[in-house]
């Protein structure tokens, strides 16, 4: 299947699932990166060292 037989929605779609699927996950990876933080770190930015 090509890009001209898709239909007309799908491209919108798709942003949309993509945006949604980044606002459910992206809380949770904020967390992973913010965990590698040193002991005075906390959950804060910007990373005060590993």
């Amino acid at each position: 299947m090509t890009n001209s037989q898709r239909a007309a929605g799908f491209w919108p779609l798709a942003i949309f699932f993509a945006l949604f699927v980044l606002f459910m996950y992206g809380p949770m990876l904020v967390i992973v990166v913010l965990s590698f933080q040193g002991p005075e770190g906390g959950l804060t930015f910007p990373l005060r060292g590993l």
